[in-house]
């Protein structure tokens, strides 16, 4: 019989040790699909855990219904302090709930990327005159500078996949006001995109919401994730795929026919085109 050994768990660093007095309860909701990847489970299973964490968990549920299940579930335990939204394609360093556990502001979410070239991070900015009506994803440059440099910075979307909400943003909702607090969102401006039709997810039409009720939202570029697909997408791909962009490959190396150079989805479906013909 194949035995599953795990590898020991990293200790905490100096940081976090240091302010052990300021860890505040939480809850972990985890939407699962009907099946657990073993890379998930043995990443899930090292991590550091606040003591006496709930874990709420719905399985095989579309995830906008799963994110409304799950916070019903977690609003009806007492004592927690922020919610951590765990999705089950995410594999997370072992000290991310003890992370969440310290911050106090209303959203904060983590770094990770998009399965699909060219990997954008799910963290967006609003627009300066439109607001968060009309949000576009960081510049390389941004997104290198919070990799290189490890803070907590004011953004305006995050992606649920590993991301804390305080107990009173969800309990203080006015439904009547700002309609359910997970639904997925329409944007007229964007229904002839051909990959979203106009859709808003879930997550970017909460982070909205948020917004738009005066709280903040913001990303802890010292908790960078990888998500599952065929194998796991994280910072080393995103870095790949906008190498040009950030001067990180030499010129003579560069060819426009590759995919490593390929800035945005415009250039993709250019490229795409040009294949076929």
């Amino acid at each position: 019989m194949a035995e599953l050994i795990l590898p020991l768990r990293t200790e905490l660093p100096e940081e976090i040790l240091e302010r052990q007095d300021e860890v505040q309860p939480i809850c972990v909701a985890v939407p699962l699909y009907n099946w657990v990847s073993s890379m998930f489970f043995a990443n899930f299973v090292r991590m550091h855990r606040v003591e006496e964490t709930p874990v709420c968990t719905v399985v095989g549920v579309y995830l906008e219904q799963a994110m409304r299940l799950l916070t019903k579930q977690a609003l009806a335990i007492p004592g927690w302090k922020r919610l951590v939204i765990v999705e089950g394609d995410m594999v997370m360093p072992e000290d991310a709930l003890i992370r969440h556990a310290l911050h106090t502001d209303a959203v904060v979410g983590s770094l990770y990327f998009q399965h699909r070239l060219p990997h954008q991070a799910n963290v967006m900015l609003e627009h300066p005159t439109e607001g968060v009506d009309k949000c576009a994803h960081l510049l390389p440059t941004g997104i290198k500078y919070m990799l290189d440099n490890p803070a907590l910075y004011k953004v305006s979307i995050v992606g649920m996949g590993c991301t804390s909400i305080r107990r009173d943003v969800l309990e203080d909702w006015d439904h009547e006001r700002w309609g359910p607090i997970w639904r997925n969102g329409f944007q007229e401006s964007a229904k002839d995109d051909e990959f979203t039709g106009g859709q808003i997810s879930h997550d970017v039409r909460f982070c909205q919401q948020v917004v738009r009720q005066g709280h903040s939202v913001w990303l802890d570029s010292s908790i960078v994730c990888d998500q599952l697909t065929e194998g796991n997408i994280g910072a080393r791909h995103y870095l790949a795929a906008h190498a040009q962009e950030l001067g990180l490959i030499p010129e003579h190396l560069r060819r426009a026919s590759s995919p490593i150079v390929l800035p945005n989805r415009a250039a993709r479906r250019q490229h795409a085109r040009a294949r076929a013909t």
